[in-house]
């Protein structure tokens, strides 16, 4: 019963609650890649129905918050748009961008 009010507690404590929830069971799936990668269907699909069993929980909610923030398509937008924008004002000012700068200190 614990195991199940965390992993809810977990879900409602994100805004986008459906991307989290592919992203905890990606996390799920990750937990058992190595026994997923040598078993046949019938297996993964048995496993796959215990798997509750098979993981620790908090481990697995600890994954799915790294996916969630490295891999979240709304935050890797941004982080674009930032980018985007700050290379920009640098082409603006005339400085270049990072790479040049980069390329003109060994050449």
């Amino acid at each position: 019963m614990f195991d199940t009010l965390r992993l809810w507690e977990s879900i409602f404590a994100h805004d986008d609650r459906t991307s989290y929830t592919n992203f905890f069971a990606l996390a799920l799936i990750l937990s058992v890649r190595e026994a997923i990668a040598v078993l046949d269907y019938s297996q993964i699909m048995a496993l796959l129905k215990t798997i509750s069993e098979k993981v620790k929980l908090e481990e697995t909610i600890k994954l799915a918050d790294q996916l969630y923030t490295t891999y979240h398509l709304v935050d890797l937008t941004e982080l674009a748009e930032k980018n985007r924008s700050r290379l920009s004002r640098e082409k603006e000012n005339g400085g270049g961008g990072r790479l040049t700068r980069f390329l003109k200190k060994f050449f």
